[in-house]
C-alpha cells in the first residue's frame, strides 16, 4: 500500500540533545481515526530509540512529544530515522513505512547536536574548520623556519612544499564556504552571497 504523503518535512534537520521534541505529523494515507498508529524509530551506531506517536485532538493526526528529560540522554551524532503505522481492525498486521516515503523506503537522517546544559566545553567548528587550523599552523612553522619539517594529514612537508600546503588552504575555505551557505539555506536564512546587477543604457 503504497503512501502518497506530502513528503518528509515534518521534523527539522537538527535536533538538541537536552530539549523538549515536538510537532505534529500528518499522515493522510494512514489517519489515526482509521486505526493505526505510529511509531518513529531513531537508529545510531549503538544507539536505539522507539517513540510512540500520540493521536493529536483533531483525531486525524499524529503527535510526538519527546521529554526533555528523555532527549538529555541521546548522544549527539547523525541518525537514521522513520516513522512506520501499524494497523488494527481490518488493517490488523500491516505495517508499513510512512516516512520517508513509501514504496520509495529506506530512510531519512537526523542530526542530534550536544546538550549544551551538560559539557563545560564544546568545539563548535566542522571537520572541514578543525582541519584549516591544522594546515594554517603547519604552513606557519615552515614559513617561519620553526621546524624543517613537518607533518599533516599523514605527510612530511617541507619548506619547498608550502604552495601544495597553500591550494590545499584554499580548497579547505572554499568548501567552508560552501558548507556555511548550504546550513544558511536549510535554515531559511539568506545564502550571504551577492549578486551585482549592471544596467546599461540603450
Amino acid at each position: 500500500m503504497p503512501t502518497e504523503n506530502p513528503g518528509d518535512n515534518f521534523f527539522p534537520a537538527t535536533v538538541n540533545a537536552g530539549d523538549t521534541w515536538q510537532g505534529v505529523i500528518s499522515l493522510p494515507i494512514y489517519p489515526a481515526m482509521a486505526g493505526w498508529s505510529a511509531v518513529w524509530q531513531i537508529r545510531g551506531l549503538g544507539q536505539a530509540y522507539n517513540f510512540n506517536l500520540t493521536v493529536d485532538p483533531n483525531g486525524s493526526d499524529f503527535d510526538y512529544l519527546v521529554p526533555a528529560l528523555t532527549t538529555a540522554n541521546i548522544p549527539p551524532g547523525l541518525y537514521a530515522y522513520r516513522v512506520i503505522v501499524i494497523g488494527t481492525g481490518v488493517n490488523s498486521g500491516l505495517q508499513f513505512t510512512a516516512l520517508p516515503l513509501t514504496p520509495k523506503g529506506g530512510f531519512a537522517r537526523i542530526t542530534v547536536a550536544p546538550n549544551l546544559s551538560a559539557v563545560a566545553n564544546y568545539d563548535a567548528r566542522s571537520q572541514y574548520e578543525i582541519e584549516l587550523g591544522i594546515l594554517q599552523a603547519t604552513i606557519l612553522q615552515l614559513e617561519t623556519n620553526q621546524v624543517a619539517s613537518a607533518t599533516y594529514s599523514g605527510q612530511t612537508f617541507t619548506s619547498q612544499d608550502i604552495q601544495k600546503l597553500r591550494d590545499r588552504e584554499v580548497q579547505l575555505i572554499e568548501r567552508i564556504k560552501a558548507v556555511n551557505v548550504q546550513e544558511r539555506i536549510l535554515a531559511g536564512q539568506a545564502s550571504g552571497r551577492q549578486t551585482q546587477i549592471r544596467f546599461q543604457q540603450v
